[in-house]
């Protein structure tokens, strides 16, 4: 009988245990299942709790800790989200998905060695694993072991012969080792995997074009369109194909059609009226604009540009009606509050648009356009006082505001303030040598422009006019016989500087300058051309009296001479790469883009080991949106020189925003902010590449760091913005975004700025 009740407390034990089991099972699965229903509503934090109660009850829970970690990839806790991954290895020492996560994680951190140890181990165990061997393709792309990287693609497209990605690996790498046949093949067969897929396709048509193939590219792109009649971007890429081509009215005929297949977008009628105004057609540009605006009569954006147009083309009263409009429907839409203001100007209401900029500084303080727009209608309206006061406080936001100091300088030399005057022109031209617009013309830039942080560069048009700034401009005192003496006095300690010891070429410089400042370009020239003959042993340092000198003729619009001058410095010294530039923004000032991208073609096939080369190619190509062909010339320059920051910041930026490559541009960006921790633009490409990866509050932190540095760069300022909203700080965003579209309503973001702006 005993014997009996101990068998019987025994089986209720084990029943007790088993019962107790299972509830703890189906606990933690009703709770990973609500921490799923969170994540997949944007809950990250409540998710974060579920998953954590369910790892309490079941701390074996794989499938809980998977979620979990990505769950901190979303939240931006990128150290608990590799612990996360680092416990499932205690758990499950075998989980290969664990194992690759990390393994891509520590190639993102430049831990290549690690990295390819786990992936070895994956390969190991699981030879044919598609993820791993991708992964160890691309650690030896990046170690630029491409031989081996190519044999690792071919073997992916051997196992996987229909993983069009992998083809798109391999062409990529191919390219980068100038087997230009084989790459051509590889692309044919990306093709050929699913014949509809764009994005191969578009891959190909790039190919030619950068090969100088244009009859091929054109006629790929044909095909793409045979095969997608109905995409209408597609056409938006033809026509600008044709337009960088100079055949303007092809261009406008595909516009046309794109417009057609697709008449209720509004983007083809955009690209048409700005490919119109940018080949000197405002009337049909204008017609393609109220073909827009019908379509979408209550786009305030649309509106706006409208309403722009019609003030750059001297039309006050369309320009009035455009923004009576705007206004009407929405009387605080700031843009056009402002736009309102600067009519007023134009109309010569100045105590109207002084009552307006003073409604607008109380909204936006910290704004120095406000302030400069109010000292402008103060200065016209006879108040030189009260405009020396609102310049005053522009300045004191942003003291590199030269429009503001050169106002300053004007109203001080008007009110008889000599000693001010000369002070602020000092300043200005102390200034001159860190202005990116003034380096861009001088060829102090290496890269043309940090990928259109410099200026908002979206567009033939403003590339045009950019390319065309004179340096003078921003000295506007040369006519001022005062200021003509006291630059003389300059003048002379310069050259008394410059005779002790005529190698100083930044004191020859500085002389230059100042040249040009007083509207001297005759003396300047023939200041170069003797020294030039004084360095005549001396090739490099000639070379560089050639490309000022080129600077020069350029400042003047004397394409011609400026061309020969640039030419003759490359000659000089092929390795002085401002000169390269000087040449890139002489054919794009007159339009000539295929010239351009053909004259570096040709020096890369007489000297392919050149970085510059490849960063103005990579940059023209980026303007053009034709970002593969960027791609190419960046990873070129970073195959030559893997320690050339513009073109991995370049590349990085590129990756993030057109390519889902992520993982490859946070670790380029990381490359390059640990080469130039401070540089302003490698923190907002590492904030925006954080943002794009979901990290928010790091994105916050590089971006805000961005714009401390850079607070009057729209797109940096719409970055940190979008990503106040992503993180649901919705104040901060309103405040970011609104400071964007200020400082340039017509930036690349400018039309989601505002749709976001609306959401809020």
């Amino acid at each position: 009988m005993k014997h009996a009740k101990w068998i019987l407390t025994v089986c209720l034990l084990l029943v007790s245990l088993f019962w107790g089991c299972t509830n703890d099972e189906k606990q933690s699965a009703a709770l990973f299942q609500k921490g799923l229903s969170h994540f997949d509503r944007g809950e990250y934090t409540q998710a974060e709790n579920q998953f954590k109660q369910a790892l309490t009850i079941n701390p074996t829970y794989i499938a809980a800790y998977e979620k979990l970690a990505e769950t901190y990839l979303k939240l931006g806790n990128s150290k608990a989200m590799l612990d996360t991954y680092n416990t499932i290895l205690k758990v499950d020492p075998e989980n290969l998905s664990a194992q690759l996560k990390l393994a891509g994680f520590e190639l993102l951190d430049g831990k290549n060695k690690q990295s390819q140890e786990r992936i070895d181990s994956v390969l190991s165990r699981q030879p044919q694993n598609l993820e791993a061997l991708t992964i160890k393709a691309e650690i030896l792309e990046q170690e630029n072991r491409l031989q081996e990287s190519a044999a690792i693609y071919h073997n992916i497209t051997t196992i996987f012969p229909n993983h069009q990605e992998a083809y798109l690996g391999y062409a990529r790498v191919l390219g980068r080792l100038g087997d230009i046949a084989k790459t051509e093949t590889v692309l044919k067969q990306a093709v050929a995997i699913d014949d509809n897929n764009i994005k191969p396709r578009l891959l190909l048509y790039n190919f030619y074009v950068n090969k100088g193939d244009l009859e091929k590219a054109e006629q790929e792109l044909l095909q793409t369109i045979e095969k997608n009649p109905a995409n209408s971007d597609l056409y938006i890429i033809l026509g600008l194909f044709y337009f960088s081509r100079k055949s303007v009215d092809q261009a406008e005929q595909t516009l046309a059609k794109a417009i057609e297949i697709d008449p209720r977008n509004v983007k083809p009628y955009l690209v048409s009226a700005e490919i119109l105004e940018a080949s000197g057609q405002p009337e049909k540009a204008l017609s393609v604009y109220q073909k827009a605006l019908r379509l979408q009569p209550d786009n305030r954006r649309l509106r706006l540009i409208l309403a722009r147009f019609y003030l750059q083309h001297n039309n006050p009263a369309e320009a009035e009606a455009s923004i009576q409009k705007i206004l009407e429907d929405q009387p605080t839409y700031f843009p056009a509050r402002i736009l309102k203001g600067e009519l007023l100007l134009m109309q010569q209401n100045y105590d109207a648009a002084i009552a307006l900029f003073d409604q607008l500084i109380e909204k936006e303080p910290g704004s120095d356009r406000l302030y400069y727009l109010k000292a402008q209608a103060q200065s016209r309206k006879g108040d030189n006082r009260g405009a020396i006061a609102a310049i005053r406080k522009a300045l004191a936001i942003q003291p590199k505001n030269i429009s503001a100091k050169l106002m300053l300088s004007d109203i001080y030399l008007q009110e008889g303030m000599f000693d001010q005057a000369q002070k602020e022109n000092m300043e200005i031209f102390s200034m001159l040598h860190q202005s990116p617009a003034v380096r861009l013309i001088l060829g102090n830039s290496p890269d043309i422009q940090q990928r259109g942080k410099e200026t908002s560069i979206d567009s033939f048009d403003t590339l045009f006019k950019l390319a065309s700034e004179n340096p003078a401009g921003y000295l506007r005192i040369g006519q001022v016989e005062f200021f003509r003496k006291k630059y003389d006095r300059l003048m002379q300690n310069f050259e008394s500087a410059f005779n002790a010891n005529p190698k100083l070429l930044n004191v020859f410089t500085s002389i230059i300058l100042l040249h040009a400042v007083k509207d001297e370009y005759e003396i300047a020239i023939q200041k170069c051309n003797q020294q030039i003959e004084r360095l005549k042993e001396e090739p490099t340092l000639q070379a560089f009296v050639y490309n000022l000198q080129g600077g020069l003729y350029l400042a003047q619009n004397l394409t011609e001479p400026a061309e020969v001058a640039f030419k003759k410095a490359i000659s000089l010294n092929p390795n002085f790469l401002r000169p390269y530039y000087g040449l890139a923004r002489l054919y794009l000032i007159n339009k000539k883009v295929d010239k351009a991208v053909e004259q570096y073609q040709t020096l890369l096939s007489k000297d392919p080991n050149q970085t510059g080369p490849h960063m103005v190619l990579g940059t023209l190509f980026s303007i053009i949106k034709r970002f593969d062909l960027a791609e190419q010339h960046y990873r070129a320059a970073l195959t030559i020189n893997p320690d050339f920051v513009p073109a991995a910041n370049n590349l990085s930026y590129l990756l993030a925003e057109h390519t889902d490559s992520l993982d490859e541009a946070l670790r380029l960006s990381l490359i390059a902010k640990s080469k130039k921790p401070d540089d302003p633009f490698i923190k907002d490409t590492l904030g925006w590449i954080y943002f794009k990866m979901g990290l928010y509050p790091d994105a916050i932190r590089e971006l805000t760091e961005s714009v401390e540095k850079l607070p009057d760069n729209a797109t940096v300022n719409y970055h940190l913005g979008m990503a106040y909203y992503k993180s649901g700080q919705n104040k901060a965003a309103k405040s970011q975004l609104r400071k964007a579209l200020q400082l340039n309503d017509k930036f690349s973001n400018a039309e989601h700025a505002m749709e976001v702006l609306s959401n809020l």
